[in-house]
């Protein structure tokens, strides 16, 4: 996950995927958010009588929906950009969702979010990054970080995270093998 690589200037579609709300609106050029949407997720504890599957492909049928009713609202340039920060462990190299028991409780499996997603609408370049990834770039670029080497995001909520950036490197370290960013959160230890 790099942040060197400045922005194309062009809008894009953005969403909040969390384990109590989603999120989701039009990210301007210049860091204005419009049309944002707020609305209960669809999660193991409100319906209960569904399947983890189930329930990822609802994700799947909510993001493709909203991305579609917020580039037919939007006037000006075809928004084809999507970015979700999702709140769940995935393998940043491939995007395959590992786990995100808030969402889809603790019998769900790996879930391949972008594959999914590209299947039910091609139309959108989708990316997936982790939520506290996604804060720990807005907070360095938004910040004066020169003075550091690293810096270092830890969230406590339904679950616990953090995340490293490394000044040096304009980056987060990943893993290079499982492509995970440090999680100290989301991944069960069976026993």
């Amino acid at each position: 996950v790099n942040s060197r690589h400045p922005s194309t200037g062009t809008p894009i579609i953005v969403f909040d995927i969390g384990g109590t709300w989603f999120r989701s609106g039009i990210l301007l050029p210049d860091s204005q958010l419009i049309d944002v949407t707020k609305t209960p997720a669809v999660n193991y504890r409100n319906h209960p009588n569904k399947k983890a599957s189930e329930l990822q492909m609802s994700l799947v049928a909510y993001l493709t929906d909203e991305a579609r009713r917020l580039r037919s609202h939007f006037s000006g340039e075809r928004l084809r950009t999507v970015s979700i920060s999702m709140g769940a462990a995935l393998n940043v190299h491939t995007g395959l969702i590992l786990n995100s028991g808030p969402l889809w409780g603790p019998e769900c499996r790996s879930f391949d979010l972008v594959k999914n997603l590209a299947k039910k609408d091609p139309s959108f370049h989708w990316v997936v990054l982790n939520d506290i990834s996604a804060a720990l770039l807005r907070h360095v670029a938004v910040a004066d970080c020169a003075q550091y080497s690293k810096i270092i995001l830890i969230t406590v909520s339904t679950g616990i995270g953090a995340r490293i950036y490394d000044t040096r490197t304009y980056a987060i370290p990943i893993d290079p093998c499982y492509g995970i960013q440090g999680e100290i959160g989301h991944i069960p230890i069976e026993f």
